[in-house]
């Protein structure tokens, strides 16, 4: 929404064409970091067998999480910033792309650690993940002029990079107690009152 929106206005002024033109950066890293993000989650899992013999859905989460980690708030900002100070079109576009890779190596690690951990129901798994991902990306719609216009453009993308990194300690808490978690619960409970 901010790319159409920042880039349809002055000092860009792009066509509705042009501006489709800018997602190209963030599709080609969502494309890289869907092959080797999965190729990097598949070995991850594998080592962790091969060291400890057991699959461990949190040995999905690892150095590929921390990458992405620590993109997902410098592209936020980069993007900001740069549309903020109305540099030359081209520099926020740096921070789309590697929004891309962030994005897509979080989303492929922890759809792939919800499998996983959901034996026999990782398709509920992911059908709540994409539902919360949507209301999201719903609301975001309602919300992202009012706050570019009420907080500036580098402010409003500041707080969503905190936002980022506050939402991330989820997935290390995942790691750190995930394999707790699986193997004291019964998950099974929860499940039938769901079915």
């Amino acid at each position: 929404m901010t790319v159409e929106y920042k880039y349809s206005r002055p000092p860009y002024n792009f066509k509705p064409l042009y501006i489709g033109l800018l997602y190209i950066p963030n599709s080609v890293t969502y494309f890289f970091a869907s092959i080797y993000g999965g190729r990097w989650v598949d070995m991850l899992l594998k080592r962790y067998k091969e060291k400890y013999g057991i699959l461990a859905p949190e040995a999905r989460i690892s150095w590929n999480v921390v990458t992405s980690v620590i993109s997902f708030p410098i592209a936020l900002l980069i993007f900001g910033w740069c549309l903020d100070k109305k540099c030359h079109w081209v520099t926020p576009l740096i921070g789309t792309a590697l929004f891309g890779y962030a994005a897509m190596m979080t989303i492929g690690a922890t759809l792939s650690y919800l499998v996983d951990s959901l034996p026999g129901k990782g398709a509920t798994g992911v059908a709540l993940n994409n539902l919360i991902r949507q209301i999201l990306a719903a609301t975001a719609v309602f919300v992202t002029t009012p706050m570019l216009n009420g907080m500036g453009t580098g402010w409003a993308f500041t707080m969503l990079a905190f936002i980022v990194l506050g939402a991330s300690s989820v997935l290390i808490i995942l790691k750190k107690h995930g394999d707790y978690w699986r193997e004291n619960y019964d998950l099974q409970k929860l499940y039938d009152k769901i079915d």
